[in-house]
Parts: structure tokens; C-alpha cells; sequence
């Protein structure tokens, strides 16, 4: 017996990145949908990745410091 997957995962030699990061973005909301139910403790959860994915496809990511309007590239070097 061996422990598969029972979709196919994109080859990342057939389809962009972008393709495959939809892709997996995709298959993570239809396990968090299966198998979390929204609660007190999942809520902030799913608004930080609402937080990302509209920072990394809109004007980067802005600083939470109270009073500064700078933004990042990357949520990383924010978080510096």
C-alpha cells in the first residue's frame, strides 16, 4: 500500500510558478474549508492570508506601525 495523493500535482517543467502556487492556493482553501470550521481561534488565521495574498497581488505590504505610510515588497522585510 502505498500513500499517494488522488489529484495530480503540476510539474513545475509544464506549468509556471504561478500556475502551481494557484494551484496549491487552491487545494490548501478546499482542506481548510473540508476540515476547519471558522472559529475564534481559526479567524485570525484566515485574515492574515487574505492579508497576503491581496498585499502580494496589490501595492506590496503596508507597515503596522501606527502613523507610518511606508509599504514593502515583501512581507518579510516588514515583518524586519
Amino acid at each position: 500500500m502505498t500513500d499517494s495523493p488522488a489529484f495530480d500535482i503540476p510539474s513545475k517543467d509544464e506549468v509556471s510558478q504561478e500556475t502551481r502556487r494557484k494551484w496549491l492556493h487552491e487545494l490548501c482553501m478546499k482542506h481548510a474549508d473540508a476540515y476547519l470550521k471558522p472559529s475564534h481561534e481559526t479567524e485570525p488565521l484566515i485574515e492574515q492570508v487574505q492579508e497576503l495574498e491581496k498585499a502580494r497581488m496589490g501595492d506590496g505590504f503596508n507597515c503596522h506601525v501606527a502613523g507610518c505610510d511606508k509599504s514593502y515588497v515583501h512581507h518579510s522585510i516588514r515583518v524586519k
